[in-house]
């Protein structure tokens, strides 16, 4: 896929978005005024009345949402230039250098033995299991009162 078709692609996602927006926006005005038309058709003071209300509470509102729907879809584009598809790769021996150490340092030596779990992960299961160990006198006494009852 070359650049010129990608941002084509992106202008077109761009394009449909902020115009189905901007097509419902127009929809939700035309219903509005539409119903305030019916509603109050008959008495003309009240629906001019009314209108300027309206236009002036809601349709100015609306009107600037899709003046910046129309901004964005006119501005907005992103042009990043390709990447080579191998630039990101590594080779598979300094992969498995990078998860050997990573682990390692994670969870010790393989084989380490000695009865600790591991260097970062040992200590933080052995910090919530000391955690626990300070808290289990207070939940044999809980327990004793909860059978007591």
């Amino acid at each position: 896929m070359d650049l010129t078709n990608s941002k084509f692609t992106r202008n077109i996602q761009i394009n449909v978005t902020t115009t189905t927006l901007n097509n419902t926006l127009n929809a939700a005005v035309d219903e509005i005024v539409g119903f305030v038309g019916t509603l109050f058709g008959e008495v003309p003071f009240i629906r001019n009345a009314v209108n300027d209300l309206l236009n002036c509470l809601i349709l100015v509102k609306i009107k600037r949402i899709q003046n910046g729907l129309t901004f964005i879809k006119d501005n907005s584009y992103i042009g990043l230039l390709r990447v080579n598809d191998t630039i990101l790769m590594i080779n598979p021996d300094r992969m498995n250098s990078i998860v050997s150490e990573a682990t390692t340092r994670l969870t010790g030596e393989p084989g380490g033995g000695g009865g600790s779990t591991g260097r970062q992960i040992g200590r933080l299961f052995d910090a919530y299991e000391d955690r626990l160990k300070s808290e289990l006198p207070l939940f044999w006494i809980l327990i004793v009162f909860v059978l007591d009852y």
